[in-house]
């Protein structure tokens, strides 16, 4: 990054930095990470929503799981957050909320999914 950077002078001003040092410290590039996951994750859900077996309702709760998760792991590699009393970023604890939130709301629809294909079978016994 050249000396007159975003990135190399908030280097400075938190003192990562000695005044003498010309370059500053390498960044992870989480803009480009984030779009990756993004577009791995759209392509996850088209394969999802297309399976056979795919409980009615679940896409989005899914959806909403699998993004708390990476956006978990991605916003830790950003430094420009601060913490908070759990030591965690606010961002990280949110996706928390999604990835527990959600992540019951989809684990109830597969179980729901299920009992309904359970009964279904029995009706088929029943009127054979």
């Amino acid at each position: 990054f050249p000396v007159d950077s975003p990135a190399a002078v908030e280097q400075r001003s938190l003192g990562l930095l000695d005044p003498g040092l010309p370059d500053p410290l390498p960044v992870h590039p989480a803009q480009i990470y984030q779009a990756a996951h993004d577009f791995l994750l759209a392509g996850l859900m088209l394969w999802y929503i297309r399976q056979p077996g795919a409980p009615r309702g679940g896409a989005i709760p899914l959806l909403f799981v699998l993004y708390g998760v990476g956006r978990f792991f991605l916003e830790g590699l950003r430094g420009d957050n601060p913490t908070t009393f759990t030591g965690l970023t606010l961002s990280q604890n949110l996706s928390l909320l999604l990835i527990f939130g959600f992540g019951g709301f989809f684990v109830r629809r597969l179980l729901l999914a299920k009992k309904a294909l359970i009964g279904s079978e029995g009706i088929l016994k029943e009127s054979r």
